[in-house]
């Protein structure tokens, strides 16, 4: 059953088909074929050897920085000769599109109608200096401290229901309303945690059943220390979508510049307890990589 508000919503759509989203469809395809291009396996020649990203992250130290960048720089001269033509195209369309809607350029235009910001670009400029005012050098300093630390997870091999102990264990007796949002995630089975290959890009994000009226937690783990940071990191989305519950086809719901003060305000705020379930080394080497990397 449709709420007033729904039902008057949907009453008040208006077709644009004859304005900018004319342009909709066009730059869709563009977007999915800048995507699959983007997929391809690109690779380069040098010194008698052929290379591919992957085989340049593998690389590691066997490299020297002259020969590593050497061949990063073939690779993305192959990679943009490929994806260069329809990113000039993507930009030239969406350009059109916005002179069209009255806008001077395709920024102003995606400000007011496809970034979902709530701050203009002066304010988040005014914040973000405020911000490298307080804490810039410190992450500095940390970041040339702990240098050698950066990129190296930690291997766990906890599977699903293990992390989630962990994360009770971390999060848990702070406050009486994420303890119940805990237990709502954890008992109710709303935290979907498949483990990936080691190999495989892992991560995850947060969103809401509307059916349910229940936010769920997808996050893809690959068995190392980076699966505990970034279910914290979703635990903070989860917590804001618990408590203030919306309808993400009638209501939105996704706003940039604010979506993720709710998931990293939790991260720095249990940063402090990972010696609960690691030692003390191996916490300050989770801090450092994952703050850091």
């Amino acid at each position: 059953t449709l709420s007033q508000n729904q039902a008057e919503f949907l009453g008040s759509y208006d077709s644009l088909a004859d304005g900018p989203s004319a342009y909709s469809g066009e730059i869709a395809a563009l977007c999915q074929e800048y995507d699959q291009a983007m997929a391809q396996d690109f690779s380069v020649e040098y010194q008698g050897r052929t290379w591919t990203w992957d085989s340049l992250s593998d690389a590691g130290q066997e490299l020297t920085d002259a020969d590593y960048y050497a061949i990063y720089g073939l690779l993305y001269e192959a990679q943009d000769a490929v994806v260069g033509p329809i990113f000039l195209e993507l930009v030239e369309l969406r350009t059109a599109m916005a002179r069209e809607a009255g806008y001077d350029s395709y920024l102003d235009y995606a400000y007011d109608w496809d970034y979902g910001r709530d701050l203009t670009p002066e304010e988040a400029g005014e914040i973000l200096e405020t911000v490298l005012d307080a804490i810039g050098w410190d992450l500095l300093s940390l970041y040339y401290d702990s240098y050698d630390l950066v990129g190296t997870y930690l291997s766990t091999g906890w599977d699903a229901d293990t992390l989630l102990e962990k994360l009770r264990t971390v999060a848990g007796g702070l406050h009486g309303e994420i303890d119940e949002a805990l237990d709502y995630l954890i008992q109710g089975n709303y935290a979907v945690l498949p483990l990936l290959d080691p190999a495989a890009n892992a991560g995850g994000y947060t969103t809401m059943l509307p059916a349910y009226g229940a936010p769920v937690i997808y996050n893809y783990l690959d068995g190392t220390s980076y699966d505990i940071t970034s279910m914290l990191h979703e635990l903070g989305h989860y917590l804001s979508y618990y408590h203030n519950p919306y309808d993400p086809f009638f209501e939105g719901g996704f706003y940039m510049d604010v979506s993720e003060i709710h998931s990293t305000a939790l991260e720095m705020l249990l940063d402090s307890r990972l010696e609960l379930v690691f030692s003390q080394e191996e916490a300050a080497r989770v801090r450092a990589t994952h703050w850091l990397d």
